[in-house]
């Protein structure tokens, strides 16, 4: 078993993580929209719909980031009653593993699975 102090250490470097995580997300996103708007630009646009593949590379990063955020913010508010948010920690933390950042959402999910049953149920 393990106590609370291990758990909120965990969802707190899982929280710290994913918001330098979705901080590069950002940057790498609103970078690839500018750098692929620059070059329709630079050559030229023959076709207005061709400015549909200026935000085609940079969405799903910038979506990312803000699904990052939220992860983050909401880790950093859960961490001091972990036990109260254990299926929240481990559903978001499985959300993070494949969406928004492998290790932040190992580590909040580690934390949310290692929450005693006894302190789960008393809260």
């Amino acid at each position: 078993m393990s106590d609370e102090t291990t758990v909120t250490t965990l969802v707190l470097s899982g929280a710290v993580f994913q918001i330098i995580i979705a901080i590069f997300f950002l940057i790498g996103g609103v970078g690839s929209s500018i750098g692929t708007a620059i070059g329709f630009l630079l050559w030229g646009i023959n076709n207005p719909l061709d400015l549909i593949w200026v935000f085609i590379p940079g969405v799903p990063l910038i979506v990312f980031s803000i699904l990052g955020f939220l992860f983050g913010y909401s880790w950093l508010r859960w961490r001091h009653t972990p036990a109260q948010y254990k299926q929240k920690l481990i559903m978001t933390g499985i959300i993070a593993l494949i969406f928004t950042g492998f290790i932040p959402g190992l580590l909040v999910l580690i934390g949310g699975a290692i929450i005693p049953e006894e302190t789960a149920k008393q809260r």
